[in-house]
C-alpha cells in the first residue's frame, strides 16, 4: 500500500510542477483530502501536463485522469506502465501532445471526444495494444504516429480530414486500415513494414507533400481515385501488389520512384500532365502496361520490366530531356511505333533529346528514329 501511495503522489506532483494553481489546504493525509490532492487545490478545468507511468491500475489511472483532465489538459503522456489495460480519456477535446508508449499490458486506447490535435500524436511500442479509437479526430496539425504495436488490429479515426505527417508502421497484426474522409496530407503519408496488410482506404485524399507506401507484405491493390497533387511518390517493396492507379492525379513536383513491387503489372496514371523538375523511375520484374497518356513535361522517364512491355502510353508527350525505356524484356513493336510516331509529330519538332528503347522495331519506326537524329536527337533502339 505504501508504494502505491508513493506512485500516485509522483504522478500528482509532477502535474504540480506545471499547474498556476493556488495552494489549498492540507488534506488529511496529503492525498485524500477534502481540499485537494496533496494540498494543491485541484483546477476544475484540468492541469496542464498528465503523466502516466510504472504500475498504475485502471482503477487509479481512471480516477487521475477524472480528477485532473479538462480544457486546460495540453500533453498527454503514458509510458512505461505495467498494470495498465485500459486509457479512457474522455473529457479531452484538443491537446498539444500525446504520447502513449512502451505500455507492456495497454490493450486500448479510447479518446471518444478528441478533435485536434496540434504537435505530436504518438503511440508506439505497446505489446498487447489492439484497438485505438480516436472517433472524433478531425485535425492533426503536427504529426500522427502509430507504430510497432505488434498486437494492433483496429485503427478508429474515420473522421479525420487533414493531417501533417501520418507515419503507420510495425503494426503486425494490422489487416485493414481505413481514413475514408481524410483530404490533405499536408507534409508526408506513409505506411510501411505493415506485414499483413491487405486493404488501405485512402479513398477521399486529394492532396499529399509526399507519399510513401513501402515494404508491406500483403497489399495487393490501392487506388488513389481523388488524389490530384503531390511532391513525391515512392512505392516500393510491396510484394503482392498487382495494381496501382492514379486516377486524378495530374501534377507531381519532383519524383516518382516504383519499385521492387514483385507481381506489379499495371501502373495507371492516366491524368497526369506534368513531372516539374525530377524524375519518373520504375523497376518491376512482371510490368506488361503503363499508361501516362497525358504526360506532357518531365525530365528524365526510365521504365524497366523484366517481361515484354505490351504497352507504354506517352501519346501526350512533349517535353522531356531524356527518355530510357531500355528495358530488360523489351518493347512491343506496337509500342515502340506508338511511342516514335508520337515524337516525330511533335510541333515545334523536338531536339536534343536522348531516346532509347529495347525491342523490335518496324520500318516505319526505324525512319521516324532516323528522322529525329536528323534533327539533333540521339536515338538508340536494340533488340
Amino acid at each position: 500500500m505504501k508504494h502505491i501511495c508513493y506512485k500516485i503522489i509522483l504522478i500528482i506532483l509532477v502535474m504540480i510542477t506545471f499547474s498556476c494553481s493556488s495552494d489549498g489546504t492540507d488534506g488529511i493525509n496529503g492525498i485524500d483530502g477534502t481540499d485537494g490532492a496533496d494540498g494543491i487545490r485541484r483546477d476544475e478545468n484540468g492541469s496542464g501536463i498528465l503523466i502516466l507511468s510504472g504500475d498504475i491500475t485502471n482503477e487509479e489511472a481512471a480516477r487521475i485522469v477524472e480528477e485532473n483532465t479538462g480544457e486546460n489538459t495540453h500533453t498527454i503522456i503514458v509510458r512505461n506502465t505495467t498494470n495498465l489495460i485500459t486509457l479512457n480519456l474522455p473529457k479531452v477535446l484538443t491537446l498539444v501532445k500525446l504520447q502513449v508508449n512502451g505500455n507492456r499490458n495497454l490493450q486500448v486506447v479510447t479518446m471518444p471526444n478528441l478533435n485536434t490535435t496540434f504537435e505530436e500524436l504518438s503511440i508506439q511500442s505497446n505489446a498487447s495494444l489492439e484497438s485505438i479509437n480516436f472517433p472524433n479526430l478531425d485535425t492533426t496539425y503536427g504529426s500522427l504516429t502509430i507504430a510497432s504495436n505488434e498486437a494492433l488490429t483496429t485503427i478508429n479515426c474515420t473522421k479525420l480530414i487533414a493531417v501533417n505527417t501520418l507515419n503507420v508502421y510495425g503494426n503486425t497484426s494490422l489487416e485493414n486500415l481505413s481514413f475514408p474522409v481524410l483530404i490533405e496530407a499536408s507534409n508526408r503519408l506513409s505506411i510501411s513494414n505493415q506485414e499483413n496488410l491487405t486493404t488501405l482506404d485512402l479513398r477521399s485524399l486529394t492532396s499529399a507533400n509526399s507519399i510513401t507506401i513501402v515494404r508491406n507484405e500483403r497489399l495487393t491493390s490501392i487506388a488513389f481515385v481523388n488524389l490530384t497533387s503531390s511532391n513525391s511518390i515512392e512505392f516500393s517493396e510491396n510484394p503482392m501488389l498487382t495494381t496501382l492507379q492514379f486516377n486524378a492525379l495530374e501534377n507531381i513536383v519532383t519524383t516518382i520512384s516504383i519499385s521492387n513491387n514483385n507481381v506489379l503489372n499495371t501502373i495507371a496514371f492516366p491524368n497526369l500532365e506534368t513531372v516539374n523538375s525530377g524524375n519518373i523511375t520504375i523497376r518491376e520484374d512482371l510490368l506488361e502496361t503503363v499508361d501516362f497518356s497525358k504526360l506532357s513535361t518531365f525530365s528524365f522517364l526510365s521504365i524497366d520490366s523484366n517481361v515484354l512491355l505490351s504497352s507504354v502510353n506517352l501519346s501526350s508527350i512533349r517535353d522531356f530531356t531524356q527518355l530510357d525505356l531500355d528495358s530488360s524484356g523489351r518493347l512491343s513493336t506496337a509500342a515502340i511505333d506508338g511511342l516514335l510516331t508520337r515524337l516525330v509529330n511533335i510541333v515545334p519538332a523536338i531536339t536534343e533529346k536522348r531516346i532509347s528503347v529495347t525491342g523490335v522495331a518496324s520500318a516505319q519506326a526505324q525512319t521516324h528514329a532516323e528522322t529525329l537524329r536528323n534533327t539533333g536527337n540521339t536515338v538508340t533502339i536494340s533488340e
